[in-house]
């Protein structure tokens, strides 16, 4: 009821798909935004992610969006949502720390196809975003947070070499995100 609520108040026609960024919205059925029972973690923290720029958005005057995945999936990566500073775009990619070798270098030759077919110009980086530490002071990352770091960071440039110079890989915990973007 919500959703056909949202869709009729914003006068969404049934057959926009929209790019989802400053008010261009498109109209998805319920099952595609209903959350999948299984991985409920992550999708927590893709919406938590998600609200810190929302938040940043209302309470500054940062031109900022921010789009879910049904509207940035591609046909090579299916990013857990982008948003743009003004023209500039970034991926966002909600990483568990569970993907290993092959998925995760798989992830990163996606990316690599996408940015062979597509314009970079305006495409600034991959924001990876790890599980924040629980009662623990770290001032950088803990010890499963560095391996996972080095395991990103290798995977992007074995796969994406092409890229390395252009596209900034961003890999932080889930509470230094508005803190790097304020």
């Amino acid at each position: 009821k919500g959703l056909n609520h949202y869709q009729a108040s914003y006068h969404i026609p049934k057959d926009k798909r929209g790019c989802g960024l400053f008010g261009d919205y498109g109209y998805f059925n319920h099952a595609l935004y209903k959350p999948k029972k299984n991985p409920i973690k992550h999708f927590l923290m893709v919406v938590d992610a998600m609200i810190e720029i929302y938040l940043l958005k209302k309470e500054t005057n940062v031109n900022i969006d921010f789009a879910h995945n049904l509207y940035c999936a591609t046909k090579f990566v299916k990013p857990d949502f982008i948003f743009k500073v003004g023209e500039d775009k970034y991926f966002v990619e909600i990483d568990r720390m569970n993907e290993r070798g092959v998925a995760l270098n798989k992830k990163f030759e996606n990316y690599n196809d996408y940015f062979m077919h597509t314009n970079t110009d305006q495409i600034k980086g991959i924001y990876f975003i790890v599980p924040s530490p629980k009662n623990e002071e770290v001032v950088n990352f803990n010890f499963k947070q560095q391996v996972r770091y080095e395991s990103v960071v290798s995977a992007f440039l074995k796969t994406c070499d092409n890229y390395k110079e252009a596209i900034n890989l961003i890999f932080l915990n889930e509470d230094e995100l508005r803190p790097l973007l304020s």
